[in-house]
């Protein structure tokens, strides 16, 4: 199986991170985009598209601790097309072939996993969506986000890692850091069409990624949250 792990939410601008996910070593992620989508009442729908080649385990996991109250709902999981069936129970000790071409979401608590079957062994390429409640919180000075998208202690490291950030809060004045990988993070675009990137290409190279935390704050924003 794969594993990842999203960690709890802290104060804005006072985040200090210790999540330890664990990768299948056997397994290879090539590249890992993930898309944001902020919505006016603070809500994010989060969409990650995954290619990897698999050669063992039955099933991949992000797992998602301490999230403090905000919910985490409306799993989607396709590829090629082909759109999974969400299980409202997922039985981790299900066969692969069980697994193939289905998903499900995991909850103990403020604690989840999602999940989904890997399918056959070999190449594939995966889009999961999902929609996480409170990713934007209000804070004393500001509305803020203080995420990491792509964890610390991964023993399949994605090769290439992207994010994307869209809101028709974001400005030429938000606030973004980004920390764990060696490359960019910036905010582009024009008058209503200003987004947070942010990637480790190195100009034709890749560089390192330890994990990818993204701190923003949206001066002047007005959510409903």
């Amino acid at each position: 199986h794969l594993k990842d792990r999203t960690c709890p939410k802290k104060p804005f601008f006072l985040a200090l991170f210790f999540c330890l996910p664990t990768f299948a070593t056997a397994n290879e992620l090539h590249s890992l985009e993930v898309t944001v989508l902020l919505n006016e009442d603070g809500s994010a729908n989060i969409t990650e598209v995954w290619d990897m080649t698999n050669t063992e385990g039955t099933e991949v996991y992000k797992e998602m601790k301490n999230m403090e109250g905000s919910q985490i709902h409306s799993l989607s999981v396709k590829e090629k097309g082909k759109k999974f069936k969400t299980l409202p129970d997922w039985d981790i000790d299900a066969s692969r072939e069980e697994k193939k071409y289905k998903a499900g979401i995991i909850q103990d608590g403020d604690d989840y996993e999602l999940c989904f079957g890997i399918g056959d062994y070999g190449s594939h390429v995966y889009t999961m969506s999902y929609v996480v409640d409170s990713f934007v919180e209000k804070y004393d000075d500001m509305y803020g986000m203080n995420y990491r998208l792509v964890n610390e202690g991964m023993n399949t490291v994605p090769e290439k890692v992207s994010v994307i950030i869209k809101s028709d809060q974001i400005t030429e004045d938000t606030l973004v850091y980004g920390f764990g990988f060696e490359g960019t993070v910036y905010v582009e675009g024009g008058p209503d069409e200003y987004y947070i990137g942010a990637n480790n290409d190195l100009d034709g190279s890749y560089g390192q990624v330890q994990y990818v935390n993204i701190l923003a704050g949206f001066s002047g924003a007005t959510l409903t949250n």
